[in-house]
């Protein structure tokens, strides 16, 4: 999504530039905006527990704007560049204390028989998690909550190669690295995730429609300490050092084209699971666990042109958490359903276009 760029019409001859502005508005609904489990959702309507929440309701509606400016260029011979810059943020009705703001900026590369290097950057400084308990809180009185606001900022590297292969196939191999660093109550949690993802994709099928699958590796590394251990013993900070797979397919199709507009379908699946590699019986939350999250998207969108396009979704996240021998029986911490229902409206336009013909530039 990062490095999604329209590709640019080169000229016949010569080379040619053009620079891009897109907006979207996106409004959805978030039936779990902290994607909290049933116990956890029970505790909050029930108000016997208000220290671990920080907020007015546990569903909301979000307002998503978006503003993307870009520049491509071409030299006519099936070599082109692009860039791109993107600022967006999410801001929900009642629940200001969720809201974030991100950045990112994609560099391209595009080769013929559809060949290309994609690079990009994504920052998010806040992002708000949930409230946590903070172990090392020093209370001046016994009665005092030790659950604290818990956000981190995060920075996403990332590098893709894709390709044309055959009569119809693609396929592309993707690597990124992100980086998660914690306010000052919940250091140990910082971490550093790579990840891997190889997909396949044809592009020839009935109503001009899509298929790829993909496949992806994710590893983190956590921090697990905050500073104040004890030379020569085990750290008694939570772990929350993972590694799983994924595996998702995705399909696109028209369902009707008439002139100027056509109407599409499209459908997302995708199975990750995370092995949690703490080694501490006393982490009771993490030693263990293995946690499977099942996410599905149905989605229809329309398109006037090139400039207009509509899309309405669907999308629901079923997340089963099985915690380890030390976990308390009667706990679902990390069990949540989420479903959000969403229209999103973009609106893509050139601001400047030139060409330059190849008899031009040898005068």
């Amino acid at each position: 999504m990062l490095l999604s760029l329209p590709r640019p019409s080169s000229a016949a001859a010569g080379t040619s530039q053009r620079i891009t502005v897109g907006v979207s508005l996106t409004s959805f609904y978030d039936s779990n905006i902290l994607e909290y489990s049933s116990d956890l959702l029970a505790q909050f309507e029930g108000g016997t527990r208000p220290e671990r929440f920080s907020l007015e309701t546990t569903d909301d509606l979000v307002w998503n704007p978006a503003a993307t400016l870009g520049w491509e260029w071409s030299n006519g011979r099936g070599r082109r560049h692009a860039l791109r810059l993107r600022g967006e943020g999410d801001f929900h009705q009642k629940n200001s204390t969720a809201d974030m703001r991100s950045a990112s900026v994609g560099w391209r590369e595009s080769w013929s028989r559809d060949r290309r290097l994609s690079v990009a950057y994504y920052t998010l400084p806040h992002f708000y998690l949930r409230q946590l308990v903070d172990e090392d809180a020093v209370l001046p009185y016994p009665d005092l909550s030790r659950y604290r606001r818990a956000e981190f900022g995060l920075t996403i590297a990332s590098l893709d190669w894709s390709q044309r292969i055959g009569k119809g196939n693609s396929m592309g191999v993707a690597v990124q690295h992100e980086r998660r660093r914690y306010n000052d109550d919940f250091r140990e949690r910082d971490s550093g995730t790579h990840q891997a993802e190889l997909a396949w994709g044809w592009t020839r099928l009935p109503h001009r429609g899509t298929l790829e699958l993909r496949g992806l590796y994710r590893v983190s590394q956590a921090k697990a300490e905050d500073g104040d251990e004890v030379a020569g013993t085990t750290p008694d900070d939570v772990d929350v050092s993972y590694h799983g797979i994924g595996v998702g397919a995705h399909g696109e199709g028209e369902m009707r084209r008439q002139r100027d507009w056509r109407v599409l379908g499209d459908a997302d699946i995708q199975f990750t699971n995370r092995v949690y590699d703490s080694d501490r019986t006393a982490d009771k939350y993490h030693f263990g666990r293995k946690d499977g999250l099942v996410s599905f998207e149905l989605g229809l969108s329309a398109r006037w042109g090139r400039a207009w396009r509509a899309r309405a979704y669907w999308h629901r996240d079923a997340n089963t958490a099985k915690l380890g021998a030390a976990a308390p029986s009667s706990t679902d911490t990390g069990d949540y359903r989420r479903s959000q229902v969403g229209l999103r409206l973009d609106w893509s336009g050139t601001l400047h276009r030139s060409k330059t013909s190849t008899s031009e530039e040898g005068e």
